[in-house]
């Protein structure tokens, strides 16, 4: 598939709001300058950072490309998200892959820009329907289905548990809480008390964290859909004294949340190659431009599940002997 490729390791995020770059050395010239203009969520999320990071990884290698590497205000700040898209139009970028914060609204939005002429690339959250060129991100209902199985077997298939959604109507949330709910539905003993919205924040997932716990203080276990509101989760447990309780899973496997898992603070999180999500919009961005991209949508940068187990065997297998 050209440049396409399975699976890349993970990078920490950088602190910039905005990273533009003009790069210099690498492969041989797909355009006579490729303009790729990304719009992530917002950098302030490391899952972000972090795709950010291996984009501008991705894009050293050429030297005809340019990459413009934007984020929104919040991953609630849908207008601004699209208004650096429309930005982007203005600057007239040869792709521009951003991501579907309303996978509604931002139908009419990949439209818009398309019949400008530039080809979009959905990455990480996707629309409603599948309007783009193509998708590029993991695949959200399985990791979590993963996760509600690892915290399911965890609690002994039986107990309370909740749900901690990223936002209502955000396709990575619905997919990820349909994963967890479908997944605790096929065990009898296993009771989800709610669904709440946690905002993909870590002070948010604290405060309903609080809320879940005084309302079901039997609660064993809260499946969060990403790591942040899992920390935020960890927090209102930890002030609790309940660690022995109730068991915390995320999802997107950054760094942090990996070494928490690796601790035993979090029971699991799903590592989600967001280093490959950034690495791949810029490898299927030239393969646009260059009419040599695959025929299907979905693009899949796959995912891991992890739990404390593995963290230890894998540092057990590389520790010195």
């Amino acid at each position: 598939m050209g440049r396409h490729f399975s699976l890349l390791g993970m990078t920490r995020g950088w602190s910039l709001a905005l990273a533009t770059v003009a790069l210099m050395g690498g492969a041989s010239a797909v355009h006579a300058e490729t303009k790729i203009g990304v719009v992530v969520e917002t950098l302030g999320n490391p899952y972000f950072a972090c795709v950010r990071d291996g984009a501008v990884a991705e894009a050293a290698k050429h030297s005809d490309v340019s990459l413009t590497v934007l984020g929104g205000s919040s991953g609630a700040d849908v207008a601004g998200i699209i208004k650096l898209v429309e930005d982007m139009v203005q600057s007239r970028m040869n792709v521009i892959a951003f991501i579907a914060s309303d996978p509604d609204v931002m139908i009419g939005t990949v439209k818009t820009v398309q019949e400008g002429g530039i080809p979009v690339l959905i990455h990480s959250d996707d629309t409603r329907e599948p309007v783009a060129k193509h998708y590029i991100g993991p695949d959200q209902f399985e990791g979590e289905a993963a996760m509600a199985k690892l915290l399911a077997e965890e609690i002994g298939g039986t107990g309370k548990v909740a749900i901690i959604e990223g936002g209502p109507g955000n396709m990575s949330s619905e997919l990820r809480k349909k994963g967890a709910n479908d997944t605790f539905a096929t065990y009898k003993g296993i009771e989800v008390v709610g669904v709440w919205n946690g905002g993909w924040d870590r002070a948010l997932g604290l405060k309903v964290s609080e809320d879940i716990i005084t309302a079901h203080p039997d609660i064993k276990g809260i499946a969060a859909v990403n790591d942040e509101m899992a920390f935020g989760a960890l927090q209102a447990v930890r002030a609790r004294g309940l660690q022995d309780q109730i068991k915390i899973t995320g999802f997107n496997g950054t760094a942090e949340a990996i070494q928490a898992v690796g601790k035993g603070d979090l029971l699991g999180t799903v590592l989600t190659y967001c280093t490959a999500v950034g690495t791949q919009i810029v490898r299927t961005a030239l393969d646009v431009v260059a009419k040599t991209d695959p025929e299907g949508y979905r693009i899949d940068t796959g995912t891991v599940p992890v739990d404390t187990k593995l963290v230890k065997a894998i540092n057990d297998a590389m520790a010195p002997k």
